[in-house]
């Protein structure tokens, strides 16, 4: 039966799943866990897991193959949105988010930003003139924030500087109190 199933769960999401361990007793379960999304399981499992399992019928009924389709997009989502977020944290460093009260124009703003991304090494002294070129190709502003960047992404380090200013800025004719800019 083990065979059957594994061979049938092959078939239907081979491209989805890999199968790494068959088990007919659950305390070995621990054992197998470590690089594991989900658990399919012919029987319902007794202790807590720590991940989601599904409890199959040994044939595999459509209705268990439409859970598990779903329970593999839910992972496979869940994945891309870890993923996500890992980048995000990557491009976040603790001296480029800042919170000020201070009146600044667009050129200012910019200006402050780029220095500061000059001086702790993440772009070339020209990083300023190109965000200015790029802006005067079209607003970097949509709706209420900003997000000023160059044409070509060629700085020495990657980051965002996220920049909050209680005091709004005029950004071609946009009042806004968020800048993120893309370095």
């Amino acid at each position: 039966m083990r065979t059957t199933l594994k061979q049938k769960l092959t078939e239907r999401f081979g491209g989805d799943i890999l199968i790494t361990n068959i088990t007919s007793n659950e305390l070995q379960l621990s054992e197998s866990l470590a690089d594991a999304d989900l658990i399919l399981s012919t029987i319902p499992l007794q202790g807590a897991v720590g991940m989601p399992s599904i409890t199959i019928n040994p044939f595999l009924t459509s209705a268990d193959a439409g859970i598990i389709e779903r329970t593999i997009t839910q992972l496979k989502e869940a994945k891309k949105i870890a993923a996500f977020y890992r980048e995000l944290r990557g491009l976040l460093f603790p001296q480029f988010v800042e919170h000020i009260d201070k009146p600044l124009s667009r050129e200012e703003t910019i200006r402050y930003m780029c220095r500061k991304l000059y001086e702790n090494g993440f772009c070339t002294e020209d990083f300023e003139r190109r965000i200015l070129e790029r802006e005067a190709l079209s607003s970097t502003v949509i709706q209420n924030f900003a997000i000023p960047h160059t044409v070509k992404m060629q700085e020495i380090n990657s980051c965002m500087y996220i920049l909050i200013n209680d005091t709004p800025i005029d950004w071609d004719s946009s009042q806004i109190q968020l800048v993120i800019m893309l370095c």
